[in-house]
């Protein structure tokens, strides 16, 4: 009986880790496949046009497009919704 409780937290403790480590996981993947696909872009735009090279543009336009999303969706999508719930 005392195997049974043992292996059960252990699959309990297993699946709390995968729970945890998911959204972690899933947000670094994510930010690395549209850091890929923007500076693929970038390079590509810029040689074709400019024939200018600029090292680390991907990751700047990625942090300026992480940072207006966050603003857009504090400004667009919560303040709306915070206003309907703060209604007596």
């Amino acid at each position: 009986m005392k195997n049974g409780v043992f292996v059960r937290k252990i699959l309990r403790y297993f699946f709390q880790g995968l729970l945890y480590l998911a959204p972690v996981t899933i947000t670094i993947w994510s930010i690395y496949l549209i850091f890929q696909w923007v500076d693929g872009l970038l390079i590509n735009y810029l040689d074709e046009l400019l024939s200018v090279h600029i090292p680390g543009l991907g990751i700047l336009v990625l942090l300026i497009l992480i940072t207006l999303i966050g603003m857009l969706g504090s400004t667009i999508l919560f303040k709306p919704f915070i206003a309907f719930f703060d209604q007596p």
